[in-house]
C-alpha cells in the first residue's frame, strides 16, 4: 500500500471544507417552518393509505379540484419520516440535505 505523509499544508483546505460542511449541517438543523409541509405530509398519508397518486388538489379549501402540482413521493418520504421521528426527524433530514457530501 502506498500511504503518503500528510503535510501541514494539506490540512488548510481540508479544515476549510470541513468547517463549511459542519456549518451547513448546523444551519440546516432548525425548526421546520415551511407552511406547505403540512399539506405534503397529509398528501403523503393519503398516498400511503389509498395507494393512489392524486391528480387534483384534495386538502385545500381555496384550490380544491385544481391540478395537483407537488411531487408525489416527497410527501410520502415526509410522512413516513414523520411517523418514525416526528418533527425532529424532519429537522434532521433538513440538516443532512444542507450538508453536501465531503470528498
Amino acid at each position: 500500500m502506498n500511504f503518503r505523509a500528510i503535510k501541514p499544508t494539506d490540512l488548510g483546505p481540508f479544515s476549510l471544507i470541513s468547517a463549511a460542511v459542519i456549518y451547513a449541517f448546523f444551519a440546516g438543523l432548525r425548526t421546520v417552518a415551511d407552511f406547505d409541509l403540512g399539506w405534503q405530509i397529509a398528501t403523503g398519508r393519503y398516498i400511503v393509505q389509498h395507494h393512489v397518486i392524486p391528480s387534483t388538489e384534495l386538502f385545500s379549501y381555496t384550490a380544491r379540484g385544481n391540478p395537483w402540482i407537488y411531487p408525489p413521493f416527497s410527501g410520502v418520504i415526509f410522512y413516513l419520516l414523520f411517523l418514525v421521528g416526528g418533527y425532529s426527524a424532519l429537522s434532521w433530514l433538513s440538516a443532512i440535505a444542507c450538508a453536501p457530501p465531503s470528498c
